[in-house]
């Protein structure tokens, strides 16, 4: 299935559990007590999904696993020993015990309203998978239906109706086939005999479900995004960060902040998010990749952005709808979204609503605004091309065996010699793909995701080799010790993603400037021209190599 249906069925499975049947509604902290659906249900229902018993398990677990100190807070009714211990197909606690509203609290927290969305992806892709390899390939459309079968009524369920569905299978047939179902008494719990659901389930696959292969309009995508923002405010602290209104203040925390960071870049969270917000427009749009080919990597500084766009020949004195537009020297930036005769309309996050021409670079909302073309507050424009693309989807991951890394202190990297995204200690294994560039192998480590490493530095399991073992890096020091703090005497040093001025900056934070302070790690490296490097940690969160030579001890 291509991504923008995964989401769509996403969409619709939650729309017909706990949505009312109203696409792109749900409720993440739904909680149905045991015998509440039907009397053969033993144990608990909760979440946007309807996640029963086991799954009921699983998506706790995932949770657990996504952020485990916040689910430590958030358990204050010993759910976590409950996993351990309980039997979860017979988990039956009453909707109002203080355990069911510790539940609650944790299925939606941001963490766990994350997680639910990534179960419930998860599980799409699972469905589609065992699917496809028992009844054989099929439309995205017909698959949107099956696995809305296989979710409410099992794999039984499915087998059942695809017994009596025309072939080939699409939509259409195997609705027609759901619509059987109340005329056959021998059951009178089957998946067709609730009408209401399949005939929504079906009008939203008809509305909202793309083809493989067709066009997309992105900047009709971009323009749904950005009206979907607008009056979301700012927040007084890290809570609430979903909600549009919820713990409003001028505090600068954001949903978008938060994903950024959540993405492995830098979200400033609690700083102006103006920059934040276009560059998470334009990751939601295009990709990370293709967002800061966009912004650059200083994308959360308009002045960046502005000195970027120039050196990428994309920056202009005239506007274009859905470029992004930077005004007051650097102090603020929005985005086109219609021209009509000498306005300009923009949509604009941490401002304010005001009148025609007024900016507002530090306000606490995402707005609409407008302004006369050639306004003096208005330095230039960022054009972008959002021209029509095919909707393809990606690549799954497609293990061809396993390797195992020969050194300690390994890094995963977003990209061959692009920032790291994790690391390896000898002995631990991974799944590769085949997939080479130049002196880099391509891998999927548990717990990290797909990425690349050194290949001089693993081992093919089951590869028979007469090369001598590989040496360990050298100066292995424990990299989790901070030695000192250090000051930044520089005044711009750039963060590097190993040791040495041939290297590339890392894309987090990759410059520094006279003043900052940062933890000094006990992981010091030698570059080839025989300086010395200091490996650093920024903000307790970020992590790269800088010339010693510019970093004074506190």
């Amino acid at each position: 299935m291509i991504e923008k249906n995964i989401e769509v069925l996403r969409k619709i499975m939650y729309a017909v559990e706990t949505g009312g049947q109203v696409y792109g509604k749900q409720r993440y902290d739904a909680f149905i007590g045991a015998g509440a659906n039907t009397p053969n249900e033993k144990a608990i229902t909760i979440g946007a999904g309807q996640w029963y018993a086991g799954e009921a398990k699983r998506l706790l677990q995932e949770i657990q696993r996504a952020d485990p100190a916040q689910f430590k807070r958030l358990d204050t009714q010993s759910i976590a020993d409950d996993l351990l211990h309980k039997n979860w197909s017979r988990y039956a606690i009453s909707p109002t015990s203080a355990k069911a509203k510790c539940i609650i609290k944790i299925i939606s927290s941001p963490v766990g309203i994350k997680s639910q969305d990534k179960l419930m992806d998860t599980q799409i892709r699972e469905y589609a998978e065992s699917i496809t390899k028992t009844y054989g390939t099929m439309p995205d459309t017909a698959m949107m239906e099956c696995i809305n079968i296989i979710h409410q009524g099992g794999a039984a369920a499915l087998k059942r109706v695809l017994g009596k569905t025309v072939k080939p299978y699409t939509s259409e047939r195997i609705y027609a086939a759901l619509c059987t179902d109340p005329a056959d008494k021998s059951n009178n719990n089957q998946v067709g005999d609730y009408t209401t659901r399949q005939k929504k389930v079906i009008e939203m696959i008809r509305t909202y479900a793309v083809e493989e292969g067709t066009k997309v309009n992105l900047w009709d995508k971009t323009k749904k995004l950005l009206d979907d923002q607008v009056g979301y405010l700012e927040k007084r602290s890290n809570a609430n960060l979903d909600s549009k209104t919820g713990n409003a203040g001028y505090g600068n925390y954001t949903k978008y902040s938060r994903d950024v960071n959540n993405w492995g870049l830098m979200g400033c969270q609690g700083q102006p998010w103006c920059a934040t917000y276009q560059f998470w427009i334009c990751t939601k749009i295009f990709g990370k990749a293709k967002a800061l080919e966009i912004m650059g990597n200083g994308f959360y500084n308009c002045n960046s952005v502005k000195s970027h766009s120039r050196a990428k020949g994309t920056w202009h004195s005239a506007p274009k709808l859905g470029a992004l537009v930077i005004f007051r020297n650097g102090a603020h930036i929005g985005r086109v979204i219609r021209i009509s005769g000498n306005t300009i309309y923009t949509n604009e996050g941490n401002t304010s609503s005001g009148g025609l021409n007024h900016v507002e670079a530090n306000g606490g909302c995402v707005a609409e605004k407008s302004y006369t073309i050639g306004n003096s507050q208005i330095d230039g424009y960022v054009w972008i091309d959002y021209g029509n693309v095919e909707d393809k989807p990606e690549k799954p991951w497609k293990a061809t065996g396993t390797a195992t890394a020969t050194v300690d202190n390994l890094f995963v990297r977003a990209e061959p010699n692009g920032e790291v995204i994790g690391e390896l200690m000898k002995g631990n294994r991974f799944e590769i793909n085949g997939v080479t560039s130049g002196n880099w192998t391509q891998v999927n480590v548990a717990n990290i995701g797909v990425g690349w490493v050194w290949t001089a530095y693993i081992q093919k399991d089951g590869a028979q080799t007469n090369e001598p073992p590989k040496q360990e890096i050298p100066n292995k020091q424990d990299k989790t010790q901070r030695l000192f703090v250090g000051r930044v005497t520089a005044n711009v040093l750039n963060v590097r993603t190993w040791a040495g001025m041939e290297y590339p900056q890392i894309k987090s934070h990759p410059t520094l400037e006279k003043g900052n302070l940062v933890d000094v790690m006990n992981f010091t490296q030698t570059a080839a021209d025989g300086g010395q490097w200091y490996y650093i940690r920024i903000a307790g969160e970020y992590y790269g190599f800088v010339s010693a030579e510019y970093i004074q001890k506190q």
